[in-house]
């Protein structure tokens, strides 16, 4: 019987689990006891009881999907009786030992002191059952009535303690394991971030050393051409020196765009609000532009609806949707820019679409942070330091607004720029 009773527990405690470690806790001894069994206030003598048990509790932790113990949480199949057997006693048939209590109410009561609430009860439950089974022949009977040795007391106490220790032990081996692997995923993300960035930062070094050298080489070069005229006794050529000022304006814009990032990553950036018409602003930049965008083989179309007035900086705007249509500009060769004015149940949103060669979903969050383009090669092909829409989506965030991107690859990019109305 129970040989059939330990292969039924194994059984049913290890299934449905996915064992990372899979053992048996066991105490496996000759256990005696000694009890002077009384009849009112005689002694009807001792008897020594010598018994084998084997009580294990099997453990098991889950596992997750990958391979690793499932975060503070471990399987325990409970106490279970797995083995009592060469159990004898040589006391008369006829001894009564009460204990005083119905031992029904003993185990669970010691459950609920070695347990947590809401495992005492099922816990407590399965070992009486497997008490009952498996140490009948400890229970001594006369006619209507169950008589007990302590023997059955000590089991509990002793399977019960080891279980509890089991149940500490792994809970907090379980939860080393998943602190440590939290602190190890942080600390690999962490690195990651500052890998990224010290990336970003050399990458920008890079493209804005040659931004940086290219006028300043235009201005020394040109401004050598013109001395040289002046000692030969000719007149500057008109030429020479409009590329002077055209070296030093891009200079000096890239000094700017340095200057706005601190600025705005400072929150130092002053605004100068006042009531704006959108659609004068856009037009500007449109005029402004048409001419570098048509050179290219790309048509600029308006589309521009009647919004109300809002309260924003005119030259941050302006600022703004310049370098969305410089960009757009760079990256669309014989295609179509649109810029839309529209307005919104809430908002006024300005959209430049392009037809360009668009921007893969995975870069398109990094294109807003510092020092970052879609990838390298687009700084070595096209130009620029990175900076442009960092600044611009800083801008429009000081002014309560919003700038983001929808793009596919091949189809073209829309880049929103939208404020809220007023309440």
């Amino acid at each position: 019987m129970h040989d059939d009773l330990a292969r039924t527990l194994r059984r049913r405690s290890l299934s449905g689990a996915t064992p990372l470690y899979t053992g048996l806790f066991g105490l496996g001894s000759l256990m005696g006891l000694v009890a002077l069994a009384k009849n009112g206030g005689s002694d009807l003598g001792v008897f020594f009881a010598p018994f084998t048990v084997f009580a294990g509790s099997a453990v098991s932790l889950l596992l997750d999907r990958r391979g690793r113990p499932h975060p503070a949480r471990a399987l325990f199949t409970g106490v279970n009786l797995l083995y009592v057997g060469s159990i004898m006693t040589i006391a008369p048939p006829l001894i009564r030992v009460s204990i005083g209590f119905p031992l029904t109410a003993l185990v669970l009561f010691l459950f609920h002191l070695l347990y947590p609430a809401r495992h005492a009860a099922r816990v407590g439950w399965t070992t009486l059952a497997l008490v009952l089974a498996g140490t009948a022949q400890l229970l001594l009977t006369t006619p209507g009535e169950w008589m007990m040795l302590t023997a059955c007391v000590v089991q509990v106490l002793v399977i019960g303690f080891a279980n509890l220790v089991l149940e500490r032990l792994g809970r907090g081996w379980t939860d080393a394991l998943a602190t440590t692997d939290e602190a190890r995923r942080q600390l690999a993300s962490a690195y990651r971030v500052a890998m990224e960035a010290s990336e970003a930062k050399s990458n920008f070094l890079a493209s804005m050393s040659h931004e940086l050298r290219t006028p300043l080489n235009a201005i020394i070069g040109y401004a050598e051409l013109v001395e040289e005229d002046v000692e030969a006794g000719d007149l500057p050529a008109a030429d020479d020196l409009g590329r002077i000022q055209t070296s030093g304006r891009h200079l000096l814009q890239l000094v700017n765009q340095v200057l706005d990032l601190s600025r705005v990553e400072s929150g130092r950036m002053e605004l100068e609000l006042a009531s704006l018409d959108l659609a004068e602003v856009v037009a500007e930049v449109a005029d402004t532009l048409r001419g570098q965008v048509e050179a290219r083989g790309t048509r600029l179309v308006l589309e521009l609806e009647p919004v109300p007035t809002l309260r924003l900086d005119r030259l941050r705007v302006k600022q703004i949707v310049t370098n969305l249509v410089a960009n757009a500009t760079k990256f669309t060769d014989e295609g179509t820019i649109t810029i839309s004015l529209q307005q919104a149940p809430d908002e006024v949103c300005i959209r430049v679409h392009d037809t360009g060669v668009g921007i893969p979903p995975d870069r398109q969050k990094r294109i807003f942070e510092p020092f970052l383009q879609a990838d390298g090669t687009v700084s070595r092909t096209h130009g620029g330091t990175g900076l442009g829409l960092a600044i611009s989506r800083g801008l429009a965030e000081q002014m309560h607004g919003k700038l983001d991107v929808a793009s596919q690859p091949g189809e073209g990019s829309t880049f929103s720029l939208c404020f809220p109305l007023p309440a």
